[in-house]
């Protein structure tokens, strides 16, 4: 056998799938070509479009002209005519300081999107290089090497500078149109940073973003509105007109402290709000991020105060009308991300919610931020720092776990943004109004109001007294019968609450259960092999390691009944009836369902309660309210890094039973508990959907059936509940 070497011997169309098969349309061709331009350090880039009419067609011919520091015949030769180079990644930074946006190395093939053919000159230190490349070579049957490329270079007196010049054919030109020459400079807007230095401008690179200047000209062009024109690309800027703004940076640990803004007041201060970031097994910490979120409520009167706003900056006749204004916001709204200054695409694209807003939004529309309601703009770290690295098809960054930590950044900064704005609207009367359920069904039963009415008609009708009579009867008995309807239906509304209960905090049983589950498990496998060496060589010491088995067994099978007992007031599929019972009892079964992570997580938990304390009620809806009550307490004291206590306290006071649950965790965000949003359902500050937003709603509900109300109290430190139900208990 002989061994011969040998190598890979690239095809010439390997350059053809560099460029037109990883570049992923002609847009991002130029916006690669624009970044190439800030890569040479150049002050000014210049896209310019033309038709020329040749050999009876017309052609497009495209510039991308640049100032920068050109490049020399060897740096061409070497580096330039290098497919996928990792010169850049190995210099990371311009002359100039610049921070390397093109590290990849195949944005010179981006031409070959744009059109056939590549004429180069390029200019440093006073020498000019310059070669023409026909793309459709690249794709005939040949090696690579054996494609020739003929380079010239001659002495220039011009300054530093490089051209791309690009012609393609009549269909390229076709291509162009003006929906595709309108989204390219939206797409060169967005690609610059629209923070201004007053807008506390993103410094996670402790680098200065330095002039960089963008054009598009449009020279003999089809379309009439851009022919003879020039334009200067400028960032969308941020508008001045919030409704809410969130900014700040958030450190790699995860923890910050931002600024919170609500302009809907007239009112601007400034607000601290702290964050810390919560990521789950699948998510990393993706290095220090800067963002500023700004958002628009959408509704008439915003819309009305943005158009006063800008009627105010401006003149009478720039006045925007309404759908003028939507139209505005519509180009403004999505989350960006940016890197060095520059966007990152397709983040903040329409119709690319990357942070599945319009998704959250459906499930609760008055409360969850949709996507054309934000203006975004994120900022991350180099690769190197942050591990978010961007795909070789320039089409966003890899969806791996830092990634996953991005998006767990972001969107925990944006719930703390909907929980303020919601608060704020529910406060000011702005938001859906929310009604316990009692309340609701009790309207509907209500036939008072009706039943004087029609009884007044037919009084001043002179209908004779024992027919009214018999109207009131029949009135009075719907009433009877709609009650009992009522009654079935909170009872059935009971019931599912204490099962949602349920399902709540089978996680925390099941966390507790496996222990002795993986017991068995394992000693069921052990215990049969004692027993036949047993069996084969009555072996004492077999025996006793079996009767050891044994006992131990009754120790875990007793653990597992003790866990699914603390289940069973939520596990009964029929509602109990109204009973007298003893409130420690309640406090001490809703304490033991929490025993395990009570013991885990060192919280200590005191509880002063009368032995002789009784209340006349459902039982069920008490064990229910206390346990989701102490489920949330149990969550956020267990977050906490210092000594960690509940305290459960219960006594009559006056006319009023009073159960106080208090801990020493976070606390509640003080504009939901001023507004008493915490009681609606959906609403959680729980990240990374580990919160339904059930709980306290779920308690409210319960305590309402018995007459009883929740309230929570504004304290120094940690959050506070008191559940008041009336003395004598239910009828």
């Amino acid at each position: 056998m002989s061994v011969e070497s040998s190598k890979f011997r690239p095809s010439a169309r390997i350059i053809s799938t560099i460029g037109q098969d990883i570049i992923k349309d002609m847009h991002a061709a130029i916006v690669e070509l624009v970044k190439n331009a800030y890569d040479a350090d150049a002050n000014n880039v210049v896209v310019r479009f033309e038709m020329i009419a040749e050999e009876n067609c017309n052609k497009i011919v495209i510039q991308i002209i640049d100032n920068g520091h050109g490049m020399s015949k060897e740096i061409v030769e070497t580096k330039w005519l290098v497919p996928s180079t990792n010169d850049k990644l190995n210099r990371r930074s311009s002359p100039k300081g610049r921070v390397m946006q093109g590290r990849k190395g195949i944005g010179r093939f981006a031409t070959a999107v744009l059109g056939g053919i590549l004429e180069v000159e390029t200019v440093s230190q006073n020498i000019k290089t310059s070669l023409r490349l026909n793309w459709n070579d690249f794709t005939e049957d040949k090696f690579l090497d054996e494609i020739e490329i003929y380079i010239s270079s001659e002495y220039s007196d011009i300054e530093n500078g490089t051209v791309f010049k690009i012609t393609g054919s009549s269909d390229k030109l076709e291509q162009w149109n003006e929906k595709e020459i309108d989204f390219l400079i939206k797409e060169l807007k967005k690609l610059l940073t629209p923070l201004k230095k007053s807008d506390n401008t993103d410094t996670l690179n402790n680098t200065e973003i330095d002039i960089f200047n963008i054009s598009v000209e449009f020279g003999n062009f089809p379309i009439l509105m851009y022919n003879n024109q020039t334009l200067d690309i400028t960032p969308f800027p941020f508008s001045d007109y919030f409704d809410y703004r969130l900014f700040g940076s958030i450190g790699a640990n995860g923890k910050g402290v931002l600024q919170y803004q609500n302009s809907s007041i007239g009112d601007e201060t400034t607000q601290n709000v702290e964050i810390d970031v919560e990521l789950n097994d699948k998510q990393k910490h993706c290095g220090q991020v800067f963002l500023d979120i700004r958002v628009f409520d959408r509704d008439p009167e915003a819309i009305n105060k943005l158009i006063e706003n800008n009627y105010i900056q401006n003149n009478e006749s720039e006045k925007l009308g309404k759908n003028e204004a939507r139209r505005l916001l519509d180009q403004i709204s999505g989350v960006n991300i940016y890197r060095n200054g520059f966007r990152i695409r397709p983040y903040g694209d329409a119709g690319y919610d990357w942070l599945d807003l319009d998704k959250k939004r459906v499930q609760d529309p008055s409360y969850r931020i949709g996507s054309n309601q934000v203006s975004g703009y994120v900022s991350i770290q180099d690769e190197e720092i942050s591990q978010l690295t961007e795909k070789s098809a320039r089409d966003g960054l890899k969806e791996d776990a830092y990634y996953f930590g991005l998006q767990a950044v972001v969107t925990q900064a944006l719930l703390k943004i909907e929980n303020s704005r919601y608060s704020f609207r529910q406060k000011t009367g702005r938001g859906r109004k929310h009604f316990f359920l009692d309340t609701q069904l009790e309207k509907l039963v209500d036939q008072s109001s009706i039943k004087t009415e029609i009884i007044n008609i037919l009084v001043d009708s002179r209908i004779e007294e024992q027919k009214i009579n018999e109207v009131e009867k029949i009135i009075e008995k719907d009433v009877d019968e709609k009650r009992v309807v009522a009654q079935e239906i909170q009872n059935a509304i009971a019931i599912y609450q204490g099962q949602a209960t349920l399902g709540k905090i089978m996680n925390v049983i099941m966390h507790e259960a496996r222990k002795p589950l993986a017991w068995f498990k394992n000693q069921t496998e052990t215990l049969n092999k004692t027993f036949v060496r047993y069996s084969e060589t009555k072996d004492p010491q077999a025996l006793e390691k079996m009767l050891r088995i044994l006992n131990e067994s009754i120790n875990e099978t007793n653990i597992l009944i003790r866990l699914f007992d603390r289940l069973s007031p939520l596990a009964t599929k029929k509602r109990g009836s109204i009973n007298e019972f003893k409130i420690l009892s309640v406090i001490e079964e809703s304490l033991r369902v929490f025993e395990g992570l009570i013991k885990l997580n060192n919280i200590s938990v005191t509880v002063d309660c009368p032995k002789e304390l009784i209340y006349k009620g459902w039982r069920e809806d008490i064990y229910i309210a206390i346990t989701n009550i102490l489920e949330n307490s149990v969550y956020w004291v267990s977050k906490s890094q210092k000594e960690k206590e509940i305290i459960v306290k219960a006594n009559e006071n006056e006319d009023v039973l009073n159960i106080e649950i208090a801990d020493n965790g976070p606390g509640v965000i003080k504009d939901m508990l001023l507004s008493g949003i915490i009681f609606e359902p959906g609403i959680s500050a729980k990240p990374n959907q580990e919160g339904t937003g059930l709980g306290l709603a779920i308690a409210g509900e319960a305590i309402a059936r018995n007459n009883g109300e929740i309230k929570a109290i504004d304290v120094q430190i940690g959050a506070c509940f008191i559940i008041e139900l009336p003395i004598g208990g239910m009828e």
